[in-house]
């Protein structure tokens, strides 16, 4: 089982790796810092291709996207494990192995009832017609739970975008989401639900690492 964060930006102006690596760490730190949590962790990257993993040569420097048979592996230095991450158009045909179409995602987004306080700006992000995809496998330790989800809002804070998810990767009331407001509720554990329970249990578990 997987979850999944998938992110649309409003702009075409990719950031860099650099970028992103810089603004998820100021975003890890701040989730850590306020739940009293002083340790420091420092979010990394590689590119991998699909079939046999091997590791493609790439800079920092260079704008955030890859080839369809590529993903990127973000990952916690020193820590086990990761989130794969993934880049591309969105087919505005149904196509073998994507059947989500740009008017599918626009339907999708648009059913949600908090969707409809800023259609024109979903319209904008998903005519664009690229997006990453954020995912999580189960199993993940707690400190990619956590990161996993600063990754994506990285991506959206500096895309001008906004981040949803189809498959629960948090409360599905709270989505389609600009990042400001993605990174004050995501992992609170004062949520009375499975989400907040969930996050307590994670961050207990990195405060007594």
């Amino acid at each position: 089982m997987s979850t999944t964060f998938d992110v649309f930006p409003s702009i075409m102006a990719i950031p860099t790796f650099d970028e992103v690596l810089d603004l998820s760490h100021i975003y890890l730190k701040d989730a850590l810092t306020k739940h009293n949590i002083t340790k420091d962790f420092q979010i990394d990257v590689r590119i991998q291709k699909n079939e046999g993993d091997t590791i493609t040569p790439f800079l920092k420097s260079s704008p955030a996207k890859w080839n369809d048979d590529e993903y990127a592996w973000f990952f916690i230095t020193g820590q086990g494990g990761g989130c794969d991450a993934y880049y591309g158009e969105i087919p505005e045909e149904p196509s073998e192995g994507n059947s989500i179409t740009i008017e599918d995602w626009c339907e999708q987004i648009l059913s949600c009832k908090k969707a409809q306080n800023f259609e024109h700006a979903i319209r904008q992000c998903i005519n664009n017609a690229i997006y990453w995809c954020f995912r999580r496998s189960a199993g993940q330790p707690p400190i990619v739970n956590l990161s996993y989800g600063l990754i994506a809002a990285a991506f959206a804070k500096l895309t001008d975008g906004f981040i949803y998810s189809l498959d629960s990767a948090w409360e599905y009331s709270l989505f389609p989401s600009r990042a400001d407001e993605f990174v004050q509720y995501y992992f609170d554990p004062n949520q009375d639900n499975s989400y907040g329970r969930w996050a307590k249990d994670c961050l207990d578990y990195l405060r007594d690492m």
